[in-house]
């Protein structure tokens, strides 16, 4: 992750790239993300795409989260959460819940959107301790921007 001014943050988020098929579920469309909708409009003037923190406000996050789990039920079915292997699933969502462009703040009339996943819950929540170490260690306030950057 970088900051917006293009310097780098002290704390990046690992790539998870060596986790295959961490969803844990025979549906072949598990292999995808969900796109809600198409497009994203939140870019600087290089074509980065901006969100923001949002931490003040705590039904924003909830109505973020109960969004995408709902988005989970709705492609996965209400036991997405179940894995063959006896272990659990999380929705994973980008943009992450804990942003203001968040699923709950994405309507039908805009051309941005969000996505989600059934992922291995320990997967998923290493990977948010770490996006709330960042912003933490980074100092990052309610409503300052950030960009992340997905690395191949």
């Amino acid at each position: 992750m970088v900051r917006p001014d293009g310097s780098p943050c002290t704390s990046p988020i690992p790539r998870s790239r060596n986790l295959p098929n961490s969803s844990g579920t025979r549906r072949t469309t598990s292999q995808k993300h969900t796109r809600a909708l198409r497009g994203s409009t939140f870019q600087d003037s290089k074509g980065r795409r901006t969100l923001h923190r949002a931490y003040y406000d705590t039904k924003l996050r909830d109505a973020n989260r109960r969004t995408s789990v709902a988005s989970c039920v709705k492609n996965w079915g209400p036991d997405y959460t179940v894995r063959d292997d006896g272990r659990t699933n999380d929705c994973d969502e980008y943009p992450f819940a804990t942003t203001y462009e968040g699923s709950f703040t994405v309507t039908d009339s805009m051309i941005r959107s969000y996505a989600v996943r059934p992922v291995l819950s320990g997967h998923n929540q290493l990977v948010g301790s770490r996006l709330s170490t960042f912003v933490a260690e980074d100092h990052l306030l309610d409503g300052d921007a950030y960009y992340v950057t997905a690395m191949p």
